[in-house]
């Protein structure tokens, strides 16, 4: 009997002490972060992973300037060679936020000249940089001009949450696609004062992941800035060429819109089990390439091509397969295909695709990153991204006004690797 008290008493003990245990180490554990739905955004916050970046050239005469990331003007730093007219005009680029100057080249004598246009206003979302005077510049003897978006020239990321207008689990998996173009303008022929050419947007996409049920394809509109460059309306847009897809159910459809876009189907052919890379990873994705035509004359034509560094040159979105309902990012209106918005929309704020606790259902990164697990709720998996949200976009401290970049905090347990 006395062995058995002693045995109880024992058993209690270890109880006790496993109990102690378990309340201790739940009470020096992290908190669980704030759901992405729990959190206090701010009514001026933009979502915005990059900054817009404006400044203006001055010239005597027509020119070329190629403009760079870094001071050595290195080949791989190299964003865009763009033609520049008599005058002054303005450049709108689209720019990673830890980038504090532009570096601009221009030919002049029997060389280059380089000028550093430092990034201002980092303490506001509305960044502008140094304007730029050149001097005496040689005319421009070049035919071949260009834009790399994003500008370091390597993949960005799209997530996207298809719940819209409904709230989801914000793991923003549902569907995601890494994005890489360069947008070209080749004078070929015979040069006139005002010649015919062609503006190339040639399009990498590679397809992720795909985590949402609900049948949506992935489509782009091209060339939406609204005022700051001359439309270019659906007419323009010639054709879609160099159509390259290792897999056959993957398909590029011109979308009969206002402006050029196209459409990617044949997604849902990816999925096991209502998924594609967000339980585990398959594979490293669906690799589509091909280009956009569009035609005009110089004069338009170059206008065009600088317009497309513009944070709003490109609409990315998702459009349903049956009702036809789309999904685009924060302050993107619908293509004209799209006619129940106004129908749909619940919860909904003054802008378009972010509702009444400022909430949205994409988000655009200019690198190649991963993305959550199956449920797990983005502020989990970067460990970031609430504060990022919650402080409008930049550090507390130490000044309150640098960016905070909250897609380099991770935690790769929760996370499928890029």
């Amino acid at each position: 009997m006395r062995t058995n008290y002693h045995f109880l008493y024992s058993a209690l003990f270890t109880m006790f002490i496993f109990t102690s245990c378990v309340n201790d180490d739940k009470n020096l554990s992290v908190p669980t972060p704030k759901q992405t739905s729990e959190l206090n955004v701010p009514d001026n916050f933009d979502w915005s992973s990059t900054q817009g970046v404006a400044f203006s050239i001055q010239s005597p005469s027509a020119t070329t300037a190629s403009f760079y990331l870094n001071e050595t003007c290195s080949d791989d730093s190299q964003f865009a060679v763009l033609p520049v007219p008599s005058g002054k005009t303005t450049f709108n680029f689209d720019l990673p936020y830890s980038q504090k100057a532009i570096y601009v080249q221009y030919p002049q004598g029997n060389g280059n000249r380089t000028i550093k246009s430092s990034i201002n206003g980092a303490d506001t979302r509305a960044v502008t940089s140094d304007d730029i005077i050149f001097t005496e510049p040689n005319v421009s003897q070049g035919n071949l001009y260009n834009i790399k978006i994003p500008a370091y020239g390597g993949y960005g990321t799209i997530m996207f949450e298809d719940t819209w207008p409904g709230i989801g689990d914000y793991d923003f998996n549902d569907v995601v696609v890494n994005y890489k173009m360069s947008c070209e303008l080749e004078i070929t022929g015979e040069t006139t004062d005002n010649p015919t050419v062609d503006l190339n947007i040639k399009v990498s996409l590679k397809i992720r992941a795909l985590g949402g049920s609900y049948p949506y394809n992935f489509a782009m509109q091209f060339g939406t800035w609204g005022d700051r460059g001359p439309a270019i309306p659906s007419s323009d847009m010639t054709g879609i060429t160099d159509v390259n897809c290792p897999n056959t159910n993957i398909k590029v459809e011109k979308l009969e819109v206002a402006h050029p876009a196209v459409m990617i189907t044949g997604l849902n052919t990816l999925r096991k089990a209502n998924f594609y890379n967000t339980t585990q990873k398959e594979d490293e994705g669906v690799q589509i390439d091909f280009t956009i035509k569009i035609k005009g004359d110089w004069n338009v034509q170059q206008q065009r091509c600088r317009g497309m560094g513009d944070p709003k040159a490109f609409d990315y979105f998702l459009r349903h397969q049956t009702s036809g309902r789309e999904i685009h990012m924060m302050g993107f209106a619908p293509t004209t295909l799209y006619k129940n918005y106004d129908k749909d929309v619940t919860n909904g704020g003054d802008i378009y695709y972010q509702n009444k606790q400022n909430l949205v259902w994409g988000l655009k990164v200019p690198k190649a990153i991963g993305w959550p697990v199956e449920k797990q709720d983005i502020t989990s998996v970067y460990t970031s991204f609430a504060n990022w949200v919650e402080s409008g976009g930049t550090l507390l401290e130490p000044n309150n006004y640098d960016p905070l970049i909250w897609y380099n905090d991770i935690n790769s347990k929760l996370c499928i690797p890029n």
